[in-house]
């Protein structure tokens, strides 16, 4: 079963990674804690990752200049997919923010959006609510923004105040709370998580044109500008955090990806599944009528050709393999224009038909999402 790879950041003692630690141990805990990060030399965070084998690093201004690119750099190193705040006194750096939006969580000692804000951690946010007189606190797990306790509320659990109570009780009661909650939060974003895969689908970069005696589908590469287009393709690719990348075994798909893959350090895989229709035309001048005449007519095969409605089903077959394989993860897959097309409608898109095919742009990059028996397209042309 895939996990979800989690990285917590802490500043002192790490109660909250403990807490979450223990949790991963539990059988079908679906995540495990990938690396702990503190500002704090001396926590007890880091002694605790140490102590149980957990990589652990000391970031902040004293260690590096721009300790936000530090962290962001340690966090894509060792493959988090999504970052825990537990008690870190620091805020979350733009870079590090871009690089994880929408998968950065903190958990606060309130019922945000009461007492939060700069300067509301650890006893000050007790010592406000008692002063406040609010009959119950809590605990809070929400989305990190670029404003201290404004993000989207994941997920609350509330902590009666009782008479007497003083911010030592108030704060061992709420911390009680803490642990149970966001252990609680993490196991069900790493059960959605693994529930779904995605693969992108590249249409490969311009080629040489096909001609009678020229190179075959297998050795025709890409142009010069098509070698500018798959390097530009590299840094949108890259920040999807892809686990694994497969190719039609033809040359233009493979060197599409090529950039991604040596930007990644990720092998490329090729599957003779991805590769393009075998229409059984040959090169000619003509070819896009006989492309048109397949397309009003999918179950139209030629001699030594497949039809478009075998082409369709060949690639919901391999792509639902490689969904399935991959669950949890990102898969980036280089193919062809005809391909993807018959994808989509396999998938479901009505939409997709001869003049969306032609009108696919060189490269393209579509997304399809699975989650349990369903899956979302999106791409260029599609509807909303």
């Amino acid at each position: 079963m895939p996990e979800l790879r989690v990285a917590v950041i802490a500043s002192h003692n790490g109660s909250n990674l403990r807490a979450l630690h223990r949790a991963s141990l539990v059988a079908d805990a679906r995540f495990r804690i990938v690396l702990v990060i503190s500002n704090n030399s001396d926590s007890g965070a880091l002694r605790y990752a140490r102590d149980n084998a957990i990589p652990a690093r000391h970031l902040s201004g004293r260690t590096h200049d721009d300790p936000d690119e530090a962290i962001r750099a340690a966090l894509v190193e060792h493959s988090a997919d999504w970052v825990v705040t537990a008690g870190y006194l620091k805020k979350i750096g733009p870079r590090t923010r871009a690089e994880f939006s929408g998968r950065i969580i903190n958990v606060h000692p309130a019922l945000l959006p009461r007492h939060g804000g700069p300067r509301m951690y650890g006893g000050h946010v007790h010592q406000a609510v008692l002063d406040a007189g609010d009959p119950v606190s809590g605990v809070s797990v929400h989305l990190v923004s670029d404003e201290y306790d404004t993000g989207q509320i994941i997920a609350q659990v509330e902590v009666p105040v009782q008479p007497g109570d003083t911010v030592e009780t108030l704060g061992a009661r709420v911390l009680h709370a803490e642990h149970t909650l966001l252990p609680d939060v993490v196991r069900r974003i790493a059960t959605r998580h693994t529930a779904r895969s995605t693969l992108v689908l590249v249409r490969h970069a311009e080629p040489f044109t096909p001609r009678a005696g020229g190179p075959g589908d297998y050795e025709r590469s890409l142009t010069a500008a098509g070698e500018q287009q798959a390097e530009l393709l590299v840094t949108d690719l890259a920040a999807l955090s892809p686990t694994v990348i497969f190719s039609s075994p033809y040359l233009r798909a493979v060197r599409t990806i090529q950039p991604l893959a040596r930007r990644t350090g990720l092998p490329i895989e090729t599957d003779h599944d991805l590769r393009e229709w075998e229409s059984g035309i040959g090169p000619t001048p003509d070819y896009a009528r006989y492309y048109c005449e397949s397309w009003a007519e999918p179950s139209l095969a030629r001699p030594g050709g497949e039809s478009l409605r075998q082409l369709s089903d060949r690639a919901a077959a391999i792509l639902t393999t490689l969904a399935h394989r991959h669950r949890g993860r990102t898969v980036v897959v280089g193919s062809h224009g005809t391909f993807i097309s018959r994808a989509l409608i396999a998938f479901g898109r009505g939409e997709v038909d001869w003049a969306f095919s032609r009108a696919m742009p060189m490269p393209a990059v579509y997304r399809l999402d699975f989650e349990d028996e369903r899956v979302q397209s999106t791409g260029p042309g599609l509807r909303p």
